[in-house]
């Protein structure tokens, strides 16, 4: 015969049991899943008294508020709020930078040093007059308001807080900036120059460099695609297909924080990771112009890199987003044109194909890689003036009374 079964519950297999030894245990589970389990040497009833106190001081704990000693200042919170938000990757690390220039520069400076649970509207408000005071935009307001709002809602998921202050004030209201772009006279004479640089020369600034202009792959891309610096200068040879003539964007180029480098005393001042594109929007195949074409011909014949299509001098890395900067406002300065941002090529790209699509906003924002219609419609919805004449020019062309029936039928 075999061994007799042992018919004594064992630790966790039941609500209820006894161990052998006169002690008897009863557990259960709390809402949140936590089991909380009590003893007695008595009976069970006794246990399950026993449990039922500890639950309800469990219970007791999870709804009362943490003093605001152990929440700490509003500048401790935060810090270990984006810390918590690396670590766990639930920010990229493009955004997590975005929120610690936020936080160090426009939150910490005002509301820092009080104590979380003494946070008040009236300091949140204090703090967004800060922002717009110091000449910034009602959007960067908004989104450091964004920023504090989040970090206190998860204060006040984990119990650290009773409510969310920061949801009592209204954000700011943005108000449209108008887009700064070229018109199409001045594209017309950027890609006329990138084919004979016209910038000084580095040895005599008196002469001109002459030949095609380092950049003009570049300048070309950005004046005819409407892609961002990062997706342009992140862009590798495999993403053109030189058949169907098309080029996909499947990441981004974003600036970090600088590394030690071994044998240097200083970190290097920036590094650049790859990152996927910040929504599924921005991951987009764009069908390339001739234009475009021929200057990625002419770029790919004198490639120093096998892998990225814009890297430095000697292929060791993609290019430097401020020497691309430079060199921008460098031509512009030649041509004598405003000296706008390099950005503007993005919403010069956008701004035309708006207009040479009939306004097509469907079309723009699969072409900008929106996840939103409103967001191309709040950016470039004025933007098509051309578009819009047409189709004035149209009605009349249309409706216009020398057309109607009875004035064709009264004609000879």
């Amino acid at each position: 015969m075999g061994k007799p079964r042992d018919k004594r519950r064992h630790w966790g297999t039941g609500p209820e049991w006894t161990n052998g030894r006169g002690q008897h245990i009863y557990g259960r589970r709390a809402p949140d899943g936590t089991m909380i389990v009590a003893t007695s040497t008595r009976s069970m009833e006794a246990a399950k008294a026993a449990q039922r106190e500890k639950l309800k001081a469990y219970l007791d704990s999870l709804a009362a508020p943490v003093s605001s000693p152990s929440a700490g200042t509003v500048a401790a919170y935060l810090a270990r709020w984006l810390d918590e938000r690396a670590t766990m990757g639930t920010l990229g690390p493009r955004t997590v930078a975005t929120y610690r220039l936020l936080v160090d520069g426009w939150i910490v400076p005002v509301v820092g040093s009080i104590d979380l649970a003494d946070l008040s509207a009236t300091d949140v408000r204090a703090m967004i007059r800060h922002a717009l005071d110091a000449g910034r935009s009602t959007q960067w307001a908004k989104h450091t308001l964004t920023v504090l709002r989040s970090a206190l809602s998860d204060a006040v998921d984990a119990g650290v807080l009773d409510r969310n202050v920061a949801r009592l004030v209204p954000a700011p209201r943005v108000q449209r900036q108008e887009v700064v772009r070229l018109t199409t006279d001045q594209v017309i004479a950027v890609l006329d120059a990138l084919d004979d640089d016209p910038t000084p020369s580095k040895d005599d600034p008196e002469q001109r460099r002459g030949g095609p202009h380092p950049m003009r792959a570049l300048f070309t891309l950005a004046l005819t695609t409407g892609l961002r610096q990062g997706e342009l200068l992140s862009l590798y040879w495999r993403d053109i297909d030189w058949t169907k003539r098309t080029l996909t964007v499947v990441r981004t180029l974003y600036p970090i924080k600088g590394t030690p480098r071994p044998g240097r005393k200083r970190a290097q001042r920036v590094d650049w990771a790859e990152l996927e594109p910040k929504t599924e929007a921005s991951r987009r195949t764009i069908p390339l112009s001739g234009v475009a074409m021929d200057a990625l011909t002419d770029h790919r014949r004198g490639a120093v890199s096998a892998t990225l299509v814009f890297p430095r001098r000697y292929g060791e890395g993609p290019l430097d987003p401020a020497h691309v900067t430079r060199r921008w406002h460098a031509l512009l300065d030649a041509l004598e044109l405003p000296s706008i941002p390099f950005h503007a090529t993005r919403h010069t790209a956008i701004a035309e194909a708006l207009d040479m699509s009939g306004a097509d906003l469907r079309a723009a924002q699969l072409m900008a890689g929106h996840s939103k219609i409103t967001t191309t419609t709040d950016y470039y919805g004025g933007l098509a003036t051309r578009a819009v004449q047409r189709i004035a020019d149209g009605m009349d062309a249309r409706y216009s009374r020398s057309n109607s029936p009875s004035k064709r039928a009264a004609e000879p």
